[in-house]
């Protein structure tokens, strides 16, 4: 079993890297020779394609893009700004995200483009959404949805659907956060989106899973399951057998929880994706407790939270300072308890609203 698994990740490795490096060279070939007036929507399309799976890779592009959009009008620089924040999130470094976007505001009211403002205002939302700042996270990203809207934007709709769905999933009202992720799995359908259709109905199974209904969020991610088999997303896939997991986990099933925490964890290591890295050795360490082998827990929870810092994810370094506290409160080492929890009381204080 453990074999083929181990074949299920190193072919999609490898056909994922492969096609991702044709359409990229494809892409660069075309830049090459595109006239000036068309270099932004090319660097646009690599940046895209890049900034998921390789962010670092998609910063040098992006940089490429802000050099040379200093040289046209202020909508090229609103767009190759906007790019550039893109990666940064992508990069996990969500303050320098919002700086960007908010030049990038700033450019594109200055140009009156409806569109780009939207996508921009999205951009911004979900940044302040991953920094634990969800009234600023939902201000913006009713904006861009009322936005969109407006002027009939199915672009980017997909993703602003499932944010403010996620704000909504934050804020523990399930329901109102499945409206909007049931909206997004819909037009997913509609536009024939499947990278999308993963992502959405990944978030509806988030919901259950919170609620622990395990055998209303199942459907979901297996649905998921088969419709990532058909495209080259390893973040949004990886999350599919990260819930798949976490509902073994919950039913007790260890050897199955931990099979699909191999795969999410693979998918993650093969792009570099220190996130999903940080969740997976979060979700070993449960799985060790419930074996009561509490020192190998720990040691995962120690990963899980030196990655979790490295990359600033806040939420993640919460959730593992409480994951920490009630291990040693179930050792009763009360003092080594105690040392985490203020650290956990304290980290979840700092989750406050950016300041720039």
């Amino acid at each position: 079993m453990k074999c083929r698994f181990f074949l299920l990740i190193c072919l999609f490795s490898f056909s994922t890297a492969f096609a991702q490096k044709s359409v990229i060279d494809s892409l660069k070939k075309e830049l090459a020779k595109a006239p000036a007036d068309k270099k932004i929507d090319i660097y646009q399309a690599i940046i895209i394609k890049l900034w998921l799976n390789h962010p670092d890779t998609a910063m040098i592009y992006a940089k490429e893009a802000v050099a040379f959009a200093k040289g046209i009008d202020g909508r090229t620089q609103a767009i190759a700004t906007r790019l550039m924040g893109g990666v940064f999130y992508y990069q996990v470094k969500y303050d320098s995200a919002i700086k960007c976007n908010y030049i990038a505001l700033r450019l594109a009211e200055d140009s009156r483009d409806t569109a780009l403002i939207s996508n921009t205002i999205n951009n911004l939302g979900l940044a302040f959404y991953r920094l634990g700042s969800y009234p600023e996270a939902l201000q913006y990203l009713l904006r861009a949805l009322s936005l969109k809207l407006r002027i009939k934007q199915t672009y980017g709709m997909v993703q602003t659907l499932n944010n403010v769905g996620l704000v909504y999933n934050e804020l523990k009202q399930y329901n109102k956060a499945r409206d909007f992720f049931n909206q997004a799995i819909d037009l997913s359908k509609q536009l024939k989106d499947d990278d999308g259709l993963v992502y959405s109905l990944n978030n509806f199974a988030l919901t259950y899973i919170n609620e622990n209904k395990l055998n209303e969020a199942e459907p979901y991610y297996k649905e998921a399951q088969q419709v990532g088999l058909g495209i080259e997303n390893a973040v949004w896939e990886s999350a599919t057998f990260s819930g798949l997991g976490k509902i073994a986990l919950a039913r007790n099933q260890l050897k199955e929880a931990k099979k699909y925490f191999d795969i999410s964890f693979k998918m993650g290591q093969a792009i570099n994706e220190y996130s999903v890295m940080a969740e997976n050795y979060a979700s070993y360490s449960k799985i060790y407790e419930k074996s009561g082998r509490f020192d190998s827990a720990r040691y995962y929870l120690i990963k899980s939270l030196r990655i979790a810092r490295q990359i600033g994810a806040r939420d993640r370094i919460v959730s593992d300072y409480k994951a920490m506290t009630d291990l040693f409160l179930g050792l009763k080492k009360f003092d080594s308890a105690y040392f985490y929890q203020s650290k956990f009381i304290y980290k979840f204080k700092k989750r406050k609203p950016c300041q720039n």
